[in-house]
């Protein structure tokens, strides 16, 4: 694309290796709970760490919406919402639903993004690579909560 000047000014492309180590290895899976295990000991790898944060993202979102009381909290920037006129909203549900996590032999969560008869899940991979920090490849230096 950078070839053919079709890369809109501003606009950077940046890899994003789902086989990559974990961010933030030695920070624990939920930062304000010292007993969660840490990232490293968690996840097997970049890709179920991010669907994990991605599923965390929409299970706090619930909770915020599903508490009649008010009271449950969490900054905006943790939440996420996919708006009802989304084009393929029911493309996309379908596609988030269908990973499944499993134990690695050493015993780290592993996402099977395709299970057997499945398709590829594109547009869901899309959304957990948009919610993911990355800065030009090296994912260490991004905050993540």
């Amino acid at each position: 694309m950078a070839d053919d000047k079709l890369v809109p000014t501003g606009v950077s492309f940046a890899s994003w290796n789902a086989g990559a180590a974990v961010l933030h290895p030695d920070r624990r899976v939920e930062p304000d709970d010292r007993e969660t295990p840490l990232n490293k000991d968690f996840y097997q790898n970049l890709k179920a760490q991010a669907w994990w944060q991605l599923r965390r993202r929409f299970e706090k979102t619930h909770r915020c919406v599903s508490d009649l009381t008010g009271q449950t909290r969490y900054d905006q920037d943790e939440l996420i919402s996919l708006p009802s006129d989304l084009p393929l909203l029911r493309t996309l549900q379908k596609e988030l639903s269908q990973p499944t996590a499993s134990k690695s032999t050493k015993m780290k969560m592993v996402i099977d993004k395709q299970p057997e008869g499945t398709r590829s899940p594109n547009l869901a991979d899309a959304v957990v690579m948009c919610y993911w920090p990355v800065s030009d490849g090296v994912y260490d230096r991004m905050e993540w909560v």
